[in-house]
């Protein structure tokens, strides 16, 4: 998935990935890479797996590659079996395989974390974001990208 995305001050949102289709439900546990101005001030005393790029509360992330508020940043997602990788701005920030993990308690608070298909979908906090140029693909499980 690619696409350029644009916060105002404090947001907070996110992007989902394989998120299954449950019949009267409107989000089940799901994974999310967060989007987020780490440079707000209330989101200071975060974990490295809660700022922007990461795989929330699993992966962390590497910081300085999100643009100033207000400009139009670019992301890529790549999640390809159990490895996921996101590039922002064209700084790999957060490149991790599931099948690595083996804390037990993780994978309780994350029940869908194993799961390797499923839907797309924003998340929101009540945070206003754009976002522009949106392009999803399917990759072949032989054709994870190198770069």
């Amino acid at each position: 998935m690619r696409l350029e995305f644009k916060l105002k001050p404090g947001g907070n949102n996110g992007i989902v990935l394989r998120a299954p289709i449950v019949p009267g439900k409107a989000l089940c546990p799901v994974n999310e890479i967060q989007i987020l101005d780490d440079t707000a001030k209330q989101y200071a005393t975060l974990e490295p797996s809660q700022f922007c790029g990461a795989l929330y509360k699993v992966f962390p992330t590497k910081r300085g590659s999100l643009k100033p508020v207000g400009q139009w940043n670019e992301m890529e997602i790549t999640a390809v079996g159990p490895r996921i990788r996101v590039i922002l701005n064209g700084t790999t920030v957060t490149d991790g395989d599931i099948s690595s993990l083996h804390d037990s308690k993780l994978f309780k608070s994350h029940p869908g974390l194993q799961r390797t298909s499923g839907r797309v979908g924003f998340l929101g906090h009540r945070d206003h974001v754009e976002f522009r140029h949106i392009r999803i693909r399917e990759v072949a499980k032989a054709a994870w990208p190198n770069r």
